[in-house]
């Protein structure tokens, strides 16, 4: 085939996917990266099909076929753009362009828009040829009719080998390809022919499919807004690429990339490609890539390819900071010469044993890196036939770190022989001591030699022995990690406690269980004392005849003892938890007593106060309380603690009194009233005697009476 085809596209890589795709199916390709150049191919060649990107730095595909449009209007031209733009598409196809392709696409589509565009032109140049051949038959010339019409019957025996053979490409091209018709102005679409590739891809079988609605037979579609595709191309006529999606329906899943665009005859042709497998690998390469890229970022180690004489091939460096040489400095040259010597010659030796024998061989060294000396673990192994890879790691900080481990390792065991507390350590699986510091040889009185003879067991009183193998397997599946005051039996014989905090540690590969004992028999002790004497404040205040009520902070009943029990009608059973002031409070003084309270806890205020409580019958005592806020070791109140003194009979008997009282100083002031009013008449009876000239009748504290005279 001696059909040329020019390309012009200023992207290398789909000029060489478009030579090689055109190149294997015969035909002569030759290559423009811009316009300008284009330009100057056609001066001096004539190309039969040119194909041009619409965008190229510089003069633009459009120019260049309005420049071939006068000058070479025999060259047939289809555009490539990477943007299915209606308005580009509409210029290019009236500027007369036979065809257009978008980024991206496969072979298929540029060998079918190829031989449609060579096909078209064939046949123009044929019409050409006929409408000339006509022009000069009605001049007369009857022979050139009859080539003319032996041409054209030549030409439609060529179309329809040529239909022929596109039907075969039709039915055995790789893309699937539907052909539908428009029914119902656009709504419904019916399949009108298929190739085996939609068969394959669409699942569907090609007879069955045949007059089909595509509602039907390709419900995907629908879903997937095919559909509206289909209509606007039917209504437009402009061709438009669906990018690829994934279909997933009841016939199963996959990638799809669809090219939806009108033939003249107004049928609809959908062209679908099964881009599956692409994708996973692509998905798949990402994640390669990624993954080799994420791997590369994370080794922090060195790497260096050596040939068989130690010269540096290669290198990878997180950063150039760690190496000894820059990568000019390096690379092409023998390790001896850029290596300090000892190192040099060791790693080349090194080299030379590797690809002798084929194992990898470690060499540690240390370099100076700028001005800080640093340790170095090299790694040598194969690569390949004649070539070692180096993995070199920065060992700086582990050397440093075995030394500071050393000098713990140091002070921890002085501190386990000098800690004030014993120290003991115990085999986890048969129990036996293992090793024990001073102060808990001192302790015991057992040495340390006796102690690596004894069990758990033989440190503790035998009555104590089962809680006290309870407690120790508790601390070796990490239940508990405290356990207090346990007896702790002397070499003696004698006893004293101990708390003690526990941790798993593994030794020589086994686990064991090391504890800490603190020796806290005066603390016992104390303890024991306390609880003595709470017990017998207790009882005191269990048989003293006041009344005793403990409260938390949320004034809920904590304590409550008998008497309280006797004067409210309550069991202290059904006392305890309850609200003190939902249960025993007059609703009337709830908020006050809330204050009261409160000021109890805060800021130990009300030493004594006096208000009313609810029995359970309803009746309401009074009673004077004695208050005390209870306070936590850390100083915060966690409650109060209250005795009462039951008042109520007293404060009748008080109020009986008042009564009483005030009875009797009514009834002195009725009988005093009573006297001064009689005075009163006594004195207005004597100043009228004295007004008419008589003597006073009756005797007064200023005028007595005379003698004999009554009243």
């Amino acid at each position: 085939m001696d059909t040329k085809i020019l390309i012009v596209d200023d992207d290398d890589s789909v000029r060489r996917f478009l030579e090689r795709t055109l190149s294997e199916r015969g035909y002569s390709i030759s290559e423009a990266d811009s316009a300008s150049s284009a330009r100057e191919r056609m001066r001096s060649e004539m190309f039969d099909l040119v194909l041009c990107d619409v965008r190229m730095p510089g003069e633009s595909g459009m120019d260049l076929v309005r420049f071939m449009r006068t000058d070479h209007p025999e060259a047939a031209v289809i555009m490539i753009s990477a943007l299915a733009d209606p308005e580009s598409v509409e210029t290019a196809l009236g500027l007369g362009v036979y065809g257009y392709l978008t980024k991206p696409f496969g072979p298929n589509e540029v060998l079918i828009g190829v031989a449609s565009a060579l096909r078209r032109r064939a046949l123009e140049i044929e019409n050409r040829s006929h409408r000339e051949g006509l022009e000069t038959a009605v001049f007369g010339r009857t022979q050139d009719l009859q080539r003319a019409i032996d041409q054209l019957k030549w030409t439609e025996r060529a179309l329809r080998a040529s239909e022929s053979r596109y039907r075969e490409l039709f039915a055995n091209m790789s893309s699937g390809v539907v052909v539908f018709e428009a029914k119902d102005e656009g709504n419904d679409f019916i399949i009108a022919d298929s190739n085996r590739a939609a068969e394959r891809i669409e699942g569907i079988r090609r007879d069955d499919a045949i007059g089909g609605s595509i509602v039907d037979v390709l419900p995907a579609v629908m879903r997937f807004g095919l559909i509206e595709v289909f209509q606007r191309v039917w209504r437009t006529g402009k061709p438009e690429h669906q990018p690829a999606s994934l279909h997933d329906d009841d016939r199963g899943s996959g990638w799809r990339e669809s090219y939806v665009y009108k033939l003249p005859t107004g049928e609809v042709v959908w062209v679908c490609d099964d881009i599956t497998r692409r994708k996973q690998a692509e998905l798949a390469l990402r994640e390669s890539e990624e993954r080799n890229r994420s791997l590369r970022q994370a080794i922090p180690d060195l790497m260096f390819v050596l040939d068989k004489n130690g010269t540096f091939l290669d290198h990878h460096a997180p950063s150039t900071t760690d190496l000894y040489r820059s990568p000019q400095e390096f690379l092409g040259r023998s390790i001896v010469d850029v290596m300090p010597p000892p190192v040099g010659e060791r790693s080349l030796a090194c080299t030379e044993q590797v690809l002798k024998f084929g194992e990898a061989e470690t060499l540690e060294y240390e370099i100076p890196i700028g001005e800080i000396l640093r340790s170095f673990e090299a790694r040598f192994v194969p690569c390949g036939r004649d070539k070692t890879l180096a993995i070199v790691r920065d060992i700086t900080t582990r050397k440093r770190a075995e030394l500071e481990l050393k000098e713990s390792e140091r002070r921890l065991k002085a501190i386990f022989d000098c800690a004030a507390d014993g120290i003991l350590v115990v085999d986890a699986g048969h129990k036996g001591l293992c090793s024990a510091n001073r102060a808990f040889c001192r302790m015991t009185g057992y040495s340390p030699a006796e102690i690596t003879k004894l069990r758990v067991t033989d440190i503790h009183p035998k009555e104590n022995r089962p809680y006290i193998l309870e407690q120790f397997e508790k601390h070796v599946k990490g239940e508990i990690t405290f356990a207090r005051s346990l007896p702790v039996r002397r070499k003696d014989g004698r006893v004293f406690y101990a708390d003690v905090n526990s941790t798993p540690v593994t030794i020589d590969g086994r686990l064991c269980l090391m504890g800490i004992f603190r020796d806290v028999t005066e603390r016992t002790d104390a303890e024991l004392a306390l609880k003595e004497a709470e017990r017998r404040f207790r009882t005191l205040l269990d048989n003293v005849g006041l009344l005793a009520v403990g409260l938390d902070r949320e004034a809920k009943v904590a304590y409550a003892n008998p008497c309280f029990q006797r004067a409210t009608g309550y069991t202290i059973g059904e006392a305890l938890g309850s609200d003190w002031f939902e249960t025993f409070i007059p609703e009337r003084d709830r908020a006050t007593v809330a204050v009261v309270f409160k000021e109890i806890l805060e800021e130990g205020a009300w030493p004594r106060y006096e208000n009313l409580i609810l029995t359970k019958g309803g009746e309401e005592r009074r009673i004077v309380w004695y208050n005390t806020p209870l306070l936590a070791p850390s100083g915060d109140a966690v409650g109060t603690m209250s005795i009462g003194d039951d008042v109520t009979e007293r404060r009748r008997a008080e109020e009986d009194l008042r009564e009483t009282m005030r009875g009797l100083e009514d009834f002195n002031r009725i009988a005093v009233g009573r006297e001064l009013k009689m005075i009163e008449l006594k004195e207005e009876v004597n100043q009228l005697r004295s007004e008419l000239g008589t003597e006073p009748k009756y005797e007064t504290e200023d005028q007595p009476v005379e003698q004999g005279e009554r009243p």
